[in-house]
């Protein structure tokens, strides 16, 4: 159970990944909260609390949605216009 949740983790981390990188704001929240679901259910076996990831999965989604939106929106994480290159 492990190996396969940590091998669906690492598809719907590079998902997430991928949203969040073209500025979908939805789409990347959806993928952060599977991410947070899958890694949890790993950590569940050793815990045996469930109703964490529930909480969890609601912070990944809302700092994935809101982080998103906010960079589409030339709020944070803007490259001024007159920096040199990134190394």
């Amino acid at each position: 159970m492990v190996a396969g949740a940590s091998f669906a983790l690492d598809i719907v981390w590079a998902f997430s990944v991928r949203r969040t990188a073209h500025g979908m704001p939805l789409e990347s929240a959806i993928f952060s909260a599977l991410v947070t679901i899958i890694g949890g259910v790993v950590t569940v076996e050793y815990v045996n609390n469930m109703w964490y990831l529930l909480f969890a999965a609601v912070g990944a989604f809302m700092g994935s949605l809101l982080t998103v939106k906010f960079d589409s929106r030339n709020v944070i994480l803007r490259k001024p216009e007159n920096a040199g290159p990134t190394l």
